[in-house]
Parts: C-alpha cells; structure tokens; sequence
C-alpha cells in the first residue's frame, strides 16, 4: 500500500535520503573550493587573538562519546569568539609540543619547534 500520497511533506531541493558516504566527498571538495575557514582567519587578521589549545587526543583511553562531546564544545566556543570578532583559529595543544620535549630532551629548538606567531597564515 502506497500512503505518499497520504502524508504531507514539504517539497525540497535537497534529497530525503542522507547517502553520507556517497555524498561526503562532494562536500569536501565544495568545503575546500570554498575555502571558508580560511577566509574566516583572513578577515579576522589583525583582530585581538583568541587561543583554546586542544590537549593530546585520547589522552584517556579509547575514543568515546565524551570525546565527540568536547571537540564539538570547543568547535562551538571558538566559532563563538569568531562571531564576536576575534581571531580564533584551531590549535592542537600540549600532545606535540610534549612529545618534542620527550623526544628531544627539553630542546624544543633542536626537535624543530618554535613559538607559533601571533597570526599564521
């Protein structure tokens, strides 16, 4: 029994199936030719900074629901602080610069490492 003609849908441009793993590489490719991200941290050059430094992934254990939890928390505050002005790019944090402290012992310059300036490009 066909009950589309029943049920009342809105009429859209966009497919009512996901099909993620067949249209995620489209998305990339739009995302990329875009390069928004990009043009966000280009026009906010020059703007007070904004740093939230991301720790060492997986730092306690396995990947879990808590772990998608906290990147999409700082994803939401440093796109917030875009929003309000400031340039907030997205950092990975304390794993590489301990692990170049480790591997190198303490000589930060010796394993390739510097402080990052202000506004990277």
């Amino acid at each position: 029994m066909d009950y589309s003609s029943t049920v009342l849908l809105p009429k859209t441009d966009f497919p009512m199936r996901a099909d993620l793993p067949k249209r995620e590489p489209a998305l990339v490719e739009q995302w990329t030719r875009q390069i928004a991200y990009q043009a966000l941290l280009k026009a906010r050059n020059g703007a007070p900074a904004y740093h939230l430094h991301d720790g060492p992934p997986f730092a306690n254990g396995d990947a879990h629901v808590g772990h998608a939890l906290n990147m999409v928390l700082k994803d939401l505050v440093l796109k917030s602080r875009s929003m309000m002005g400031f340039y907030a790019p997205f950092r990975t944090g304390m794993g590489l610069s301990r692990s170049a402290d480790r591997t190198q012992g303490g000589n930060r310059a010796k394993a390739g490492w510097s402080r990052p300036s202000r506004h990277p490009d």
